[in-house]
């Protein structure tokens, strides 16, 4: 009987970072901005550990782009709005696929948590 493969017993990975730098839909400068405010998104989203979704983006939307004190040109909101579309069809996308969209940290911080529970830490 053969053995699987670690890669095949693994779920593929998705990057979002190399999917938008392949993405034809957009020019350099639209891929330039998309990049700035979903890195912005990202280390957000990291650093309050929020699971990749709607209400992440509902959260960094509100407490971020669009808090008090902070005025925004119209061009900005409506890019970086689209840039966060693009982001959760891409989620989508991962979840119809079955693909695994978290990131490094992600992964590592989730295989401690889980190593941990299995030795009853």
């Amino acid at each position: 009987m053969e053995t699987m493969s670690a890669t095949m017993i693994c779920k593929t990975r998705w990057c979002w970072r190399t999917d938008l730098a392949e993405f034809r839909g957009l020019t350099e400068r639209e891929r330039a901005g998309f990049l700035l405010v979903l890195e912005w998104f990202e280390n957000f989203r990291l650093r309050h550990e929020l699971p990749a979704g709607r209400e992440a983006a509902k959260v960094f939307w509100k407490t971020e782009v669009t808090r008090e004190g902070r005025e925004r040109e119209t061009w900005q909101l409506e890019q970086w709005g689209d840039a966060v579309q693009w982001y959760l069809n891409w989620l989508s996308a991962c979840c119809e696929s079955g693909a695994d969209h978290r990131s490094l940290p992600e992964r590592l911080r989730s295989a401690v948590h889980s190593s941990g529970a299995r030795r009853g830490l």
